[in-house]
């Protein structure tokens, strides 16, 4: 008689496509429930010129402030401004090759779709279950650049609680 080993499921390490707002942090949120994934990094586009992340436009300090909150390693692309699509392709390579490298590349399933950036409004999560604390932020100004319009957050002080 021939004994049966059960099958151990595999973490899969998988690096996270991290915007900073409300959609990146419910995926990471899901993923942490998720027991056959392991998010190992997280990966955010920069606009260095003006000390921002692309195309959500909030500050790269609260970006810091997000990943630190989180526990997670931060990859920052740096995207030159105006940024061509094909410059864009380019650097994005290089995150691929590195996550390949790094085993965190794996194969999207056929459900999931990009979603078009000129419908949606863009958004900066500040608290929710996966920060150990509260990111603390005040308005500051609108700037409109290259079509699109921001409305600027500011670091303040950082609450101690998880969702003080």
């Amino acid at each position: 008689m021939t004994e049966s080993i059960p099958c151990q499921p595999t973490t899969k390490r998988i690096l996270l496509s991290w915007s900073g707002g409300k959609d990146s942090t419910w995926a990471l949120n899901l993923l942490h429930q998720q027991p056959e994934y392991e998010v190992a990094a997280l990966v955010t586009t920069i606009n260095p010129q003006f000390q921002r992340v692309a195309m959500h436009g909030f500050s790269e300090d609260l970006l810091d402030l997000q990943a630190a909150s989180i526990g997670l390693p931060l990859w920052k692309v740096n995207l030159p401004f105006p940024c061509s699509n094909n410059e864009y392709e380019s650097r994005m390579a290089v995150v691929c090759a590195r996550a390949g490298a790094e085993g965190l590349l794996a194969v999207l399933p056929p459900a999931v779709a990009p979603c078009s950036e000129r419908v949606e409004f863009h958004s900066f999560s500040f608290a929710g279950p996966i920060f150990s604390r509260t990111i603390s932020v005040i308005p500051g100004q609108r700037v409109t650049r290259d079509n699109f319009t921001y409305a600027d957050l500011l670091p303040t002080t950082v609450s101690a609680g998880p969702h003080a």
